[in-house]
């Protein structure tokens, strides 16, 4: 008969009373998702004295399940008192300890698991632990020793079909950077790759900021916006002020730059990786842009992508790239901004270098900034390319950004296409249907209050850009969740009142900073948000929804309104 949980659970049940309940009892609730069960099993046998090393990890687990990591320590650490080599409680202390930086105990537990496990899972996952733990307390040569260990682990017959995918994800760049072993950077990238190029390798680089390359390679670099802090009243509840730093605005000619389509740093002639080129910034690892950087392994070497097929032009060429996933958001803010190198470089012949797969959705903007089909270089994928001079022009980030990029980009998106007066009764939800995530889970209470407020619904992930445009060229209201949807402030007359729904205050400022220096109205309203079960409630993940706070919304527009 097929095992059945329920089945099961009653036969347990049923047994409590004849017979002494197991470990593999508890183990079976817990994979089976009952947590009280395995909790009251594994608290039993410790009373009467058996199994107890099994079960205190058992708890540590559940507990570490729920986010209280101080009860899984404490847990392990009376498994460790028990048996002082257990190889899975010193495992998981030093996996806790390394997630919280407190790395000399992550280096003392993950020794011991080194030192006393048979199995090739738990001796990889611990020389990890321990060869990041070294290196953040300064013993590189112990660090390397230790990688070496690893690598020969990992090559070891029918490891790879015994671990999970993300270990040698998390593995081949730490390997790589440090023993600067290139099998395992062409390993990483093929896990990591899968936005444009997935048939790339990578390969262990140099690190060097634009003007520092430059300075050596006596290269032109020259800053044409420097630096500055901003402040100003946000008036939104929650929020007094938003203060930050814009970055420097910087051109640079690069003699014989590269460029991988897709990957948004520019690669210098002799390998280098320029780290300021990007629109984030090299230093923020992860597969958003497909790299891997982290100081704790190297301050000076990351791992970038390579190709044995490459392509020489012999042309001058402005570096306009592309964003992860050609989201539109970052191709109108971070991308787009870099059109204005026309404003400093005056010359007809300036051409842009984009992938060859930008999608038309993004093409379409570029008629808005005067840029024809005829004015772009084509990359094509699983290519390096080199030009006889590539510019580069470093705009900054639309996470802090300047007024320069902002009107920049108004005058173009609405300035020049229309944008007229504030038409009242102009109201739009701007919805995520189409992206099918921040969506408002109160949607009958919420339909409510926009009949009330005669607001329409209008998706622009299904609008052509002209369609954008013409719709909101005129609104009074723009209303919606915090994310791409909210970029249509861009088309609409200045003096817009644009109110964002949104969990978390930090977020607020990526709009409401922009919508400032236009001089739209920006309204934060605090929201409650909502993760499908399947998912971790964090900050890093933005795939929830939104619970609407309708009265205080209701509040708002009536205040607005002046009803």
């Amino acid at each position: 008969m097929p095992f059945s949980y329920p089945r099961y659970a009653n036969l347990v049940n049923e047994r409590t009373h004849q017979r002494m309940r197991s470990i593999d009892d508890a183990m079976a609730c817990m994979e089976n998702g009952d947590d009280s069960s395995a909790t009251e099993i594994c608290c039993e046998l410790i009373e009467k004295n058996e199994s107890r090393v099994k079960a205190y990890n058992i708890l540590a687990n559940l507990a570490s399940k729920l986010g209280n990591q101080e009860q899984a320590i404490n847990h392990h650490k009376s498994a460790i008192q028990i048996e002082p080599l257990d190889t899975q409680a010193n495992l998981e202390l030093a996996r806790i300890y390394a997630r919280a930086s407190k790395w000399k105990e992550a280096v003392f537990h993950s020794s011991n698991a080194v030192s006393h496990t048979d199995a090739p899972e738990i001796l990889c996952q611990s020389l990890l632990i321990l060869c990041i733990s070294l290196l953040n307390i300064s013993r590189t040569e112990d660090a390397v020793e230790t990688a070496q260990k690893l690598r020969s682990a990992l090559l070891s017959p029918g490891i790879t079909d015994r671990i999970k995918p993300g270990f040698l994800k998390a593995a081949s760049p730490v390997l790589a950077v440090l023993l600067e072993d290139d099998l395992f950077a062409s390993q990483f990238f093929q896990l990591q790759n899968r936005i444009i190029s997935p048939d790339l390798n990578g390969v262990v680089a140099e690190v060097a900021n634009t003007s520092q390359w430059c300075l050596a390679n006596d290269a032109e670099f020259k800053p044409v916006e420097p630096s500055r802090n901003k402040s100003f009243d946000c008036g939104s509840e929650g929020i007094d002020r938003w203060a930050y730093e814009t970055q420097e605005t910087f051109i640079a000619k690069i003699p014989g730059g590269q460029l991988v389509p897709g990957w948004d740093f520019v690669i210098a002639p002799d390998g280098t990786v320029l780290a300021d080129s990007g629109y984030i910034p090299v230093s923020a690892t992860g597969g958003a842009m497909f790299h891997y950087f982290d100081a704790t392994i190297s301050d000076s070497k990351m791992i970038r992508p390579n190709s044995r097929k490459s392509v020489y032009i012999d042309r001058d060429v402005v570096f306009l790239s592309c964003p992860w996933g050609f989201h539109p958001t970052h191709w109108i803010c971070d991308f787009l901004t870099r059109l204005r190198i026309r404003d400093f470089v005056k010359r007809d012949d300036l051409t842009f270098a984009v992938p060859q797969l930008l999608p038309d959705r993004n093409r379409d903007f570029l008629k808005y900034f005067n840029v024809s089909e005829g004015d772009l270089i084509e990359c094509a994928e699983n290519t390096l390319y080199s030009f006889r001079n590539l510019y580069i022009f470093q705009p900054g980030t639309s996470d802090f950004p300047s007024p320069e990029n902002v009107h920049y980009l108004y005058n173009h998106l609405a300035g020049n296409y229309g944008a007229g007066k504030i038409k009242p009764g102009a109201r739009f939800f701007l919805t995520r249907e189409s992206a099918g995530t921040r969506l408002v889970e109160n949607s009958e209470e919420f339909e409510k209050l926009l009949d009330k407020y005669q607001f329409k619904s209008i998706d622009l992930g299904v609008l052509s850009i002209d369609e954008q445009v013409s719709a909101l060229s005129s609104a009074e209201i723009l209303l919606g969740a915090f994310g791409s949807n909210l970029i249509g402030f861009y088309y609409a007359p200045i003096g817009c009142h644009v109110i964002e729904l949104n969990p978390d205050i930090a977020l607020s400022q990526l709009f409401g900073m922009s919508c400032h220096l236009i001089g739209h109205q920006h309204e934060f309203v605090d929201c409650k948000a909502s993760y499908p079960e399947t998912l971790p409630e964090s900050r890093a993940n933005l795939a929830y929804n939104v619970i609407v706070d309708c009265d205080k919304l209701d509040r708002l527009l009536q205040q607005k309104l002046n009803r």
